[in-house]
């Protein structure tokens, strides 16, 4: 509904990357690359206009922040199953749009609906 390629978000203006987890294989991997670097995770629904709003959000914290820290999301309407995945492994009930900051293989912090500013996630990576 709003363009997003298999793998990846082009955003018109510059090239910015930010990777579409599709299975929970791909979600454990994230987790696992915490450890050597910050991941930012948004549980997405491409139906709802609040949710695109943070998409956005994540885009532009992605153009900003991206040597300092990884950048994916999930279409949850596509892949409600690794939703449901996500809640269960993190204990964390599902909200949308749902933003994970992870460190360390550890959730740190989870910010919703129109709390995922990328202010904020430079406030969490202490850039701000």
């Amino acid at each position: 509904m709003f363009g997003f390629g298999k793998n990846k978000k082009q955003d018109k203006e510059n090239e910015t990357l930010i990777k579409e987890v599709t299975n929970s294989g791909e979600f454990e991997s994230l987790l696992k690359n915490s450890h050597s670097s910050p991941v930012f995770f948004l549980k997405h629904s491409t139906r709802c206009p609040i949710s695109k709003w943070a998409f956005d959000e994540l885009v532009e914290a992605e153009k900003k922040m991206a040597r300092h820290a990884s950048f994916a999301f999930l279409d949850l309407i596509a892949f409600r199953e690794v939703s449901n995945f996500i809640a269960h492994q993190t204990g964390i009930k599902h909200e949308s749009p749902q933003l994970f900051y992870f460190n360390d293989g550890e959730v740190k912090e989870v910010l919703t609906h129109q709390d995922v500013k990328a202010t904020a996630i430079a406030d969490l990576m202490g850039l701000n």
